[in-house]
């Protein structure tokens, strides 16, 4: 058993838009604030020359709920989601610590992507084979290019804003794919400029068209030097 994952374009209505931005909203706030709380006591222990506390899950959780009792907006959302929100900062911690890795980071409002996961407890986020998928705060929303490829548990659904798009990702169970079957029968490929792979049995070619792939990396280049660099039409697609 492995995990497949496929992302899928979508286009929510207004209350349905409100709520991605809700959740994105709640998550970062947590994820701001966890990070932010552990700092600030990092540098009172630094301070008084004492131990920090140690970054775990129980130091972690403690931080949630009293951000809970502080900030009652954050029981208005699924609270399995809420609670989650700081399993990415305490991964990002451990491989600061352990691995060497950097800092972990604020996260900004406006950057060009963002996300929030939601995990299917109970499965309560399933998809019909026609590409809709219904989540209950969410309801049913239509997946955009859904190919009836889902066929195991769906694990968890990530909602992504990049820019001004939206996309779902799901996360799912998938059997391994089967082997195919040995024929004993051996090829040569010939790798060329003009052709970029040509087999020895002449069955099969394939070829680049570096013209217009030059040609749309010309015309993108054009467009992004007449944006200003860092502003919000600058970092769209």
């Amino acid at each position: 058993m492995v995990y497949r994952s496929c992302r899928h374009r979508v286009y929510p209505n207004q209350k349905q838009e409100k709520l991605f931005k809700q959740y994105l909203g709640h998550s970062r706030f947590i994820h701001n604030n966890i990070i932010g709380e552990i700092e600030y006591n990092r540098r009172i222990a630094n301070i008084f020359h004492s131990r920090a506390p140690y970054v775990n899950n129980k130091y972690m959780e403690s931080i949630f709920n009293y951000l809970r009792e502080w900030y009652s907006f954050i029981d208005d959302l699924d609270i399995n989601t809420m609670q989650a929100c700081y399993k990415p900062v305490l991964q990002a911690y451990d491989n600061f610590f352990k691995r060497g890795f950097g800092h972990p980071k604020f996260k900004k409002k406006y950057q060009s992507s963002q996300s929030v996961k939601i995990n299917n407890i109970n499965n309560r986020i399933h998809v019909k084979k026609y590409g809709k998928l219904y989540w209950r705060p969410l309801g049913w929303i239509n997946l955009k290019g859904y190919r009836p490829e889902i066929t195991g548990k769906i694990k968890h659904i990530r909602i992504q804003q990049k820019n001004s798009q939206w996309f779902i990702i799901i996360v799912y169970d998938s059997l391994l794919p089967e082997h195919f079957p040995k024929t004993g029968k051996e090829v040569g490929i010939d790798l060329g400029v003009k052709t970029l792979a040509t087999l020895s049995d002449r069955k099969a070619k394939a070829t680049l068209k570096l013209n217009e792939i030059e040609a749309k990396i010309k015309k993108t280049q054009k467009n992004l030097k007449r944006k200003k660099q860092g502003s919000r039409h600058y970092q769209k697609p």
